[in-house]
């Protein structure tokens, strides 16, 4: 995540990374300064059967589940070569011309899960300071 001009990289692996030749995916997320409300990610996965998902756990209701903040999704594969991306609701995408294989997948993410009109308010979507013992 990019603030304040320093750039953090995120990066997940769903097996242990000392095996050889294990693809771990890797996000690099930035934040401009003049919108603050807009995240840009670029996501370096693995795809396992042409479809790509959010987790739409605790989404409150969202019609469109938590891809209703996801804009300007675009994939491509390791060559870069664009692919072609179909919504499938809800929080799914599926890839034409790609079942399996390393692709890189960008999309802008609007952080405006605080002002979205949720069953329990908007005050829970805002972070707050968490209490210690």
């Amino acid at each position: 995540m990019k603030m304040n001009g320093w750039t953090i990289g995120l990066s997940a692996c769903a097996v242990a990374t000392s095996l050889p030749g294990v693809f771990a995916d890797q996000y690099a997320v930035t934040v401009s300064e003049k919108d603050v409300r807009i995240a840009h990610v670029r996501a370096e996965i693995e795809l396992d059967g042409g479809l790509i998902s959010m987790n739409d756990e605790n989404n409150q209701g969202l019609k469109n589940g938590w891809s209703t903040f996801v804009e300007k999704a675009h994939v491509s594969n390791e060559a870069g070569r664009k692919l072609e991306l179909t919504y499938e609701p809800t929080s799914r995408w599926r890839v034409a011309g790609a079942e399996s294989g390393p692709i890189i997948l960008t999309y802008d993410v609007r952080l405006g899960h605080d002002r979205a009109n949720r069953r329990f308010g908007t005050h829970y979507a805002a972070s707050k300071p968490i209490s210690t013992v």
